[in-house]
């Protein structure tokens, strides 16, 4: 784990506001949930 994702969590920063580079990881991860969620009607 990357000390920084421990370091944000204890101070009650958003992952993707103290790692940015996460927010369209993040982003991609709901669509396909959302599409598969979709495709299963």
């Amino acid at each position: 784990m990357d000390r920084r994702i421990a370091a944000a969590y204890a101070e009650g920063v958003p992952l993707v506001e103290a790692l940015p580079k996460w927010r369209e990881e993040f982003r991609a991860l709901a669509e396909r949930i959302a599409e598969a969620v979709e495709a299963r009607g």
